[in-house]
């Protein structure tokens, strides 16, 4: 039996291909749908073929990290942050719910509630089953012509309080490493957008566009760039290791990248999304971590970035 891939791009219409996925070692020269994980380490292509799609479950290992273990955890990475040269550090968790849903409905209701962001239902023996709706460009591109782009810092979307300095340094941070990478690949002309609200369903961003032209492949400016400061930190290997070493779990799929890869590739960061069991769900959500952040306030963040996908099936 094979595996399920279905994705709907914004503005357009879902797409499903049969097939299944392959563990690869690299994404040199392939073109495709892609999928990888946080660290870029486990990198999946699909390849279609005539067999026939069926879910696949793993068995639910994930722990639930509550309110009073997730403080805790963030002052200790603020500590960190404090005392080492370490600017910024993602903090994220799963939230684990004994619920049973059925993916296919819920990938078209993700469809319907979110049509300006990426969606997807992949299913696979090799990593399970996952859906998410993402608003986070890694790359797009058409030939030549490439857009990446820097989103970081959270609101409620009907919050009227003004964005902190925190909050514009922690975007910051991404835009000046993403400039920092795409030019130690030699592009030197990016036309920067002003930086503007972004809304995605029940919060908004802070985001900057950079748009630029170069014949270097997208995988190779991917994997200079992935996993960016929103997801990981800075600077990035140290960051990197510290989550590896420190958050408590395995991520999986969550911050790593999947989407269309090839001359003109459509490469999506990983967010939003849940891992789906046969009789629960494990949805993951984070947050960005500076010498300034708040542990409560942070938690406040998470818990409305859930509500992306629970508030779907009236469980938020």
């Amino acid at each position: 039996m094979g595996d399920i891939l279905r994705y709907k791009k914004p503005g357009n219409e879902s797409q499903t291909l049969i097939g299944r996925f392959k563990k690869v070692n690299d994404f040199v020269g392939v073109s495709g749908f892609v999928v990888t994980n946080f660290s870029g380490e486990n990198k999946y292509v699909f390849e279609e073929d005539s067999t026939t799609e069926q879910l696949h479950f793993l068995n639910n290992s994930m722990g639930d990290m509550d309110k009073s273990s997730y403080l805790l955890q963030a002052e200790e990475f603020i500590r960190e942050l404090t005392s080492d040269d370490l600017q910024k550090l993602i903090l994220s968790r799963s939230i684990n719910i004994q619920h049973k849903i059925d993916p296919t409905s819920y990938f078209v209701e993700l469809c319907e509630t979110y049509p300006d962001a990426f969606v997807y239902l992949i299913s696979s023996e090799l990593f399970g089953t996952w859906i998410g709706a993402s608003p986070e460009v890694l790359i797009k591109s058409k030939g030549e012509e490439k857009h990446v782009m820097a989103l970081a810092g959270t609101r409620q979307t009907e919050s009227q309080v003004e964005w902190t300095e925190k909050e514009f340094q922690e975007h910051a941070y991404v835009v000046d490493f993403l400039k920092e990478r795409l030019s130690a690949l030699s592009v030197e002309k990016m036309d920067l957008s002003e930086r503007y609200d972004a809304i995605a369903g029940p919060v908004k961003h802070l985001r900057t566009d950079i748009r630029f032209n170069s014949d270097v492949s997208d995988y190779h400016i991917v994997d200079k760039i992935h996993p960016t400061p929103a997801v990981a930190g800075i600077p990035q290997d140290r960051a990197v290791q510290h989550i590896i070493e420190n958050e408590g779990y395995e991520r999986g799929l969550y911050t790593g990248y999947l989407g269309l890869l090839g001359s003109d590739s459509e490469l999506y960061v990983n967010l939003r999304c849940m891992q789906v069991y046969n009789d629960s769900i494990s949805v993951y959500v984070g947050g960005g971590l500076t010498k300034d952040s708040i542990p409560e306030k942070e938690w406040e963040e998470t818990q409305n970035k859930a509500k992306t996908l629970l508030q779907i099936i009236d469980l938020m």
